[in-house]
């Protein structure tokens, strides 16, 4: 059996935080949101809020995806292996 310290990992797990359109990562921009641990207050990430820019090529993205199929026409099962 592995005995894994898992605050150990946790502590030093680095989160690269970004937007996700259109199949590709996006970086955030616009004011940092900080987002802290529950249990100790430690910052975890930062993401920026985003922009109206961003927020339409999201939709857009995600209109166009249902519409012609690409995520609306697969499975249930093939959703959930995206996510």
């Amino acid at each position: 059996m592995i005995d894994t310290n898992w605050r150990q990992r946790a502590i030093e797990i680095e989160l690269d935080v970004r937007n996700f359109i259109n199949g590709q990562p996006v970086d955030c921009v616009g004011h940092a949101i900080n987002k802290h641990s529950a249990r100790d207050g430690q910052l975890l990430y930062q993401f920026g809020e985003g922009d109206q820019e961003t927020v339409d090529k999201a939709v857009s993205s995600a209109r166009n995806a249902f519409n012609d199929g690409r995520w609306s026409g697969l499975p249930n099962h093939q959703r959930k292996a995206v996510f």
